[in-house]
């Protein structure tokens, strides 16, 4: 789901992505499927505006592991 080219400019975590989106540094976004749903839609809120189809995972544990971290993660994004 995530390459390695990805990883290089990855930022994960809620607030790291809500801010990227505002700032329209964010060219792909990462969602699990299982994040509580008013964070996945403020989330998805963000990604309409910035014209931005983001990506799901299956669960925050599977998004973690993707992103290269030990914790489970709601939302990551790559930024430019």
């Amino acid at each position: 789901m995530i390459s390695d080219a990805d990883k290089q400019c990855l930022t994960v975590g809620l607030k790291q992505v809500k801010k990227a989106l505002q700032q329209k540094r964010a060219v792909k976004v990462f969602i699990a499927e299982d994040c509580y749903g008013v964070l996945r839609n403020s989330v998805e809120e963000l990604c309409r505006e910035s014209g931005i189809t983001p990506v799901y995972a299956e669960t925050m544990a599977q998004l973690g592991s993707e992103c290269g971290i030990d914790v489970k993660a709601s939302c990551a994004c790559v930024c430019r």
